[in-house]
């Protein structure tokens, strides 16, 4: 689990802007949700966070809960047998 953890923040705009990013990275980082809850956090630290980002933010949230909820409900079921 920590490396799925290492390679989501990896693989983001955490360590530099999208827009300083390598070619091939930048399109890893803007497929990766955790990039957009990234952005957002810098843009509320930096400048003012706008409505947009903090929706994408919030959508990638939600969207990582449900998956790495159904992932821990499937572990969860497949210890229990």
């Amino acid at each position: 689990m920590q490396a799925v953890a290492f390679s989501a923040v990896l693989f983001t705009a955490a360590y530099a802007p999208l827009d300083l990013l390598a070619d091939w990275l930048q399109v890893i980082a803007t497929v990766n949700p955790t990039t957009y809850v990234i952005e957002a956090i810098r843009a509320g630290f930096i400048t003012e966070m706008t409505w947009e980002q903090f929706g994408w933010a919030v959508l990638a949230d939600v969207g990582m809960l449900v998956l790495f909820a159904a992932l821990a409900v499937r572990g969860m079921r497949r210890i229990g047998r």
